[in-house]
């Protein structure tokens, strides 16, 4: 017997609602295959933090990557519990996540604030690069 266009469509429905909240636990629990957006940063200096990130409340996940063969970058979200501003410098490391020389650091869960980078040891000059995908 002949399936009707309409149980056709029904199916189809069905599968795209299914694929649909495959992608969102995905999304939600930071699928490892997928990287987003990407940003390249290469002005990341040892003298002040600079923002990397804008606050954007509907991110779910970062993955910063650090290209460089010598600096070691201190990254660092905006605000931290309770909303408490995070300063980082070469000085006070607190509140910040060091991404050693060609290594990677994802974040998920509380990732929506803004982000601040800055190199901590390994080289002075100012053009350290940074590579930066968000889900």
């Amino acid at each position: 017997m002949a399936t009707s266009p309409t149980d056709h469509l029904t199916s189809i429905q069905q599968a795209v609602t299914a694929l649909n909240k495959i992608a969102e636990t995905f999304r939600q629990y930071g699928a490892p295959f997928g990287l987003g957006d990407v940003t390249a940063i290469n002005t990341i200096n040892s003298t002040s933090p600079i923002k990397v990130l804008a606050a954007d409340a509907g991110r779910l996940s970062i993955l910063f990557h650090n290209p460089s063969a010598a600096a070691t970058v201190l990254v660092a979200p905006s605000q931290g519990a309770n909303s408490a501003t995070i300063t980082v410098s070469t000085a006070s490391f607190g509140g910040g996540f060091a991404v050693l020389p060609q290594d990677y650091l994802q974040v998920t869960g509380s990732c929506q604030t803004a982000w601040n980078a800055l190199v901590v040891a390994g080289s002075t000059t100012s053009t350290n690069p940074l590579t930066i995908a968000v889900l």
